[in-house]
């Protein structure tokens, strides 16, 4: 998650909700065409990456591309949506509160990592998903399409001249802000420091 104007923002609630649904594509097509053709697309978010990827056989490959461009640059992000994928999540978390392993790392996470971004998990909180806003998510997903935060990667048979016309007819337009990210340092107070 990022820090944002005091709001957490889960880059993993934002890709999940950018499958369900883009300014040209309805979730119901989404889903019927996806299926249809074996192609899957996933979103993952950890620490130091939001990823979503998908996974075809080539002869999908250009609608499958067509339609993953979409989810990139023009998801709804719609409320409904939002809170679906949002109550998912939060289910998650409050499991996590029930297994000992698990609150034994998240409380083992936050003390080595005061002060520092590590400090807590990348889907956020309950309390930071639960005050998430649609106009916080939008905000978000403006933020991150910046040409110096994307990067395509491909794996397969594809040519790589092809995918780079391909990746550059998609993403070729976006801006290029020069943001390079900055990790801070842990706190001085000696917590957080590694020995």
């Amino acid at each position: 998650w990022r820090m944002l104007d005091q709001t957490a923002v889960s880059e993993i609630l934002l890709l999940l909700v950018s499958t369900q649904g883009t300014r040209r594509y309805p979730k119901s097509q989404i889903n019927r065409e996806l299926s249809r053709m074996g192609t899957v697309v996933e979103a993952a978010s950890g620490y130091d990456f939001s990823i979503l990827a998908m996974r075809c056989v080539r002869s999908n490959f250009d609608r499958s591309w067509e339609i993953l461009s979409e989810m990139v640059l023009h998801p709804l992000l719609e409320e409904k949506e939002i809170s679906l994928v949002r109550d998912r999540l939060i289910s998650g978390l409050r499991q996590q509160e029930d297994s000992p392993e698990s609150a034994v790392a998240l409380l083992a996470g936050q003390l080595f990592y005061q002060g520092h971004p590590y400090r807590s998990a990348p889907v956020g909180t309950i309390d930071s998903l639960s005050r998430l806003t649609v106009a916080d998510l939008k905000a978000h997903h403006a933020r991150l399409l910046d040409g110096d935060r994307l990067l395509v990667v491909t794996v397969g048979s594809l040519p790589a001249e092809e995918m780079r016309r391909k990746g550059t007819a998609s993403f070729g337009r976006l801006t290029r802000q020069g943001v390079r990210p900055t990790i801070p340092l842990p706190s001085q107070t000696g917590t957080g420091t590694p020995r």
